[in-house]
């Protein structure tokens, strides 16, 4: 039976896992500065141009943690 909860906490931790993964971090709200840059951008705007906006989002949903190393 362990075979069977140990396969199952293994597919459940995979799940959880790439949902993680796939979940864009939440950026903060206006600071009256790029995100990316720091360039002073006006309110209610967190971005000056869409290529700092997509950088950010790249950079800020990377995988903290390299691939095979859990955090455990």
């Amino acid at each position: 039976m362990g075979d069977i909860v140990d396969k199952a906490e293994h597919a459940s931790n995979a799940f959880f896992q790439e949902a993680l993964n796939n979940k864009a971090k939440e950026a903060p709200g206006h600071t009256g500065f790029c995100l990316n840059c720091n360039e002073e951008v006006e309110h209610p705007l967190r971005w000056c141009d869409t290529d700092c906006r997509d950088d950010w989002e790249k950079y800020s949903n990377k995988i903290e943690v390299a691939p095979g190393h859990d955090e455990d």
